[in-house]
């Protein structure tokens, strides 16, 4: 849904005045876009401007329907309007970098529902920002008067430009309202353009927001790099194990293979046995057998040798196996430690906690004693009180600190 679409659906459009100027002909190009059908001026008044956002969250919290126009005022003019008053430079741009961080806040929150306008922009061409109102929210405005500007003591803004130059976070603060607000298709110089010294440290707050983001960049690329690491030590991890499981699988498999060639090579050994013992039977004189001969027992040999590389290849893997397991009862003593130091430690807790639950009890024991003491006390006072004997000394002790007071005084 269009922020267009947003205004003019809704069911209350807020001007909400967030500058506190004091300057007449400000407020009079202010009042005229006020005194358009269907708007709702909203005024916040004194300097707690963090109230004025914790009051336009309450106006949006009560009443989802509503959207805002919020005012703002640039930082160099903000401030050189606080120099004018007498307010020291420093307060007046912290004062300005609190009040429009918390505004920064609400507008980043609520942006769906609120359009931010550069008041002092607005004031040096109120005709191009009341097409511009029009053309954003879909809403119809009043013509604006023109307006000549207003006056900026020289001075005080140079102060002003000089100190928000060297304050990134002004810059950064200020830039960012700046970008999200309405600006007229054509900047003039007016008394809300910013002068070159503003222009250069935007600049250069650019550059070093350029240089912030290639570091991130580069953060979130060793980031990734580690990320990618841990996930190929993962990879790696499961690859051995899936490497252990083959292993074991081969290890059948060979000794399968073995005994298949230990039962061929029998089998060969028998055939040329027979095979001899024929070529024997047969006639000395047939050179074929005799060759036949020579083969199988060069197969015979060749088959030897496989199963002696097998043996060999055999002995290396379960040697392998031997490491792995080596390192895996390494790995669950490990583990065993940690647990039972976890159980000793969690065991002195308990001590600890036994011992402080006894204190308690002994304190309240010592408690109750004293208190029935006290009872006890307080019983026996009584009892002397009400006695027969106390109340017959009674007039004696009356003369007696009548006496001791007659003394006194003497």
């Amino acid at each position: 849904m269009g922020l267009k679409s947003i205004f003019t659906s809704a069911q209350a459009v807020f001007l909400a005045d967030y500058t506190q100027t004091e300057r007449a002909d400000v407020k009079q190009v202010f009042k005229t876009l006020v005194q358009t059908p269907g708007l709702s001026q909203t005024g916040f008044q004194g300097h707690e401007k963090t109230a004025e956002v914790r009051a336009l969250e309450d106006l949006l919290a009560r009443a989802p329907q509503v959207a805002l126009i919020v005012f703002w005022r640039s930082a160099e003019l903000a401030v050189t309007d606080e120099l004018s008053a007498g307010r020291a430079l420093d307060q007046a741009l912290d004062h300005w970098d609190t009040a429009h961080q918390a505004l920064l806040g609400f507008y980043r929150k609520h942006r769906q529902n609120v359009v931010l306008v550069d008041f002092d922009a607005f004031c040096g061409a109120p005709g191009s920002f009341a097409a511009l109102l029009q053309a954003q929210t879909g809403l119809t405005f009043s013509a604006a008067h023109s307006s000549n500007g207003f006056h900026v003591d020289p001075v005080y803004r140079a102060i002003a430009a000089l100190k928000i130059s060297q304050s990134l976070n002004s810059l950064r603060i200020d830039g960012e309202l700046e970008a999200s607000s309405i600006w007229p298709q054509t900047r003039q110089d007016t008394g809300g353009a910013r002068n070159i010294q503003v222009d250069a440290a935007v600049a250069r707050y650019q550059k070093v927001m350029s240089a912030q983001t290639e570091a991130a960049e580069g953060l979130e690329e060793a980031r990734a790099k580690q990320e990618a690491e841990q996930l190929a030590s993962q990879t790696e991890a499961a690859e051995a194990a899936k490497a252990n499981d083959l292993l074991v699988q081969q290890l059948h498999a060979a000794q399968e293979e073995l005994e298949s060639y230990y039962l061929t090579a029998q089998k060969l050994e028998q055939g040329a046995v027979q095979q001899e013992s024929e070529a024997q039977a047969a006639a000395a004189g047939l050179s074929d057998l005799g060759k036949t001969n020579d083969l199988l027992t060069l197969q015979l040999h060749n088959v030897q040798e496989e199963l002696e590389d097998y043996y060999l290849a055999l002995q290396k893997r379960e040697k392998d196996c031997a490491d792995y397991e080596s390192q895996l009862k390494a790995a669950h003593k490990r583990k065993t430690h940690l647990q039972a130091e976890k159980a000793a430690a969690q065991e002195h807790q308990d001590r600890v906690v036994a011992d402080q639950t006894a204190a308690l009890e002994a304190s309240a024991r010592r408690i109750a004693d004293l208190e029935r003491e006290l009872g006890e006390s307080k019983d026996t006072v009584a009892q002397l009180v009400s006695s027969t004997s106390w109340k017959v000394t009674g007039p004696i002790r009356k003369v007696k600190d009548s006496l001791k007071g007659s003394k006194d005084e003497i």
